[in-house]
Parts: C-alpha cells; sequence; structure tokens
C-alpha cells in the first residue's frame, strides 16, 4: 500500500545582510550548499496549514515516520526564536 503524497511548503529562514533581494537569496544558497552548513532545520507547511519545524540533526526523531504515518514533531524552538 502506497502512501498518497502531499503538497508541503518547505523553509529554512536565515538572517542574512545583502544590499537587495536577489544578493540576500543567492547568499542564501551559497550557505545551504557548503559541506559544512547548518541549514538543517526547516519548517514546514502542509496543506491543512499545519506547522512543523524538523530538524534533520535528530535523525532518531523521524525513524519511526516511515512506519507510522500519523508520527509528527513539532518543534517549539523555531517560534519561541523569531
Amino acid at each position: 500500500m502506497s502512501k498518497k503524497l502531499k503538497t508541503y511548503a518547505v523553509t529554512w529562514d536565515c538572517p542574512i545582510d545583502a544590499t537587495s533581494p536577489l544578493e540576500a537569496a543567492r547568499e542564501a544558497w551559497r550557505m545551504m550548499r557548503e559541506p559544512d552548513s547548518t541549514a538543517n532545520y526547516f519548517t514546514v507547511v502542509d496543506e491543512e496549514g499545519e506547522v512543523s519545524g524538523i530538524d534533520l540533526t535528530v535523525e532518531d526523531e523521524w525513524e519511526d515516520e516511515e512506519e507510522d504515518d500519523s508520527y509528527q514533531r513539532t518543534h517549539e524552538l523555531y517560534d519561541d526564536a523569531r
């Protein structure tokens, strides 16, 4: 039995000083592609507007996801940091 695909909006937020929106986007893209990048925390919003904070550096949190469709962890740290 296959899982139904959903559409998600995924963002990575990072403060960047730049002279233009284009320069800021280019710098963010460069930062994300670095081998030692810390671009590992993403905000994910599903089709119903449910917001989840996903930290990919904590892999054991997501091991059960493949087995359990209802498993989802929402990080409140993201909202606290904003």
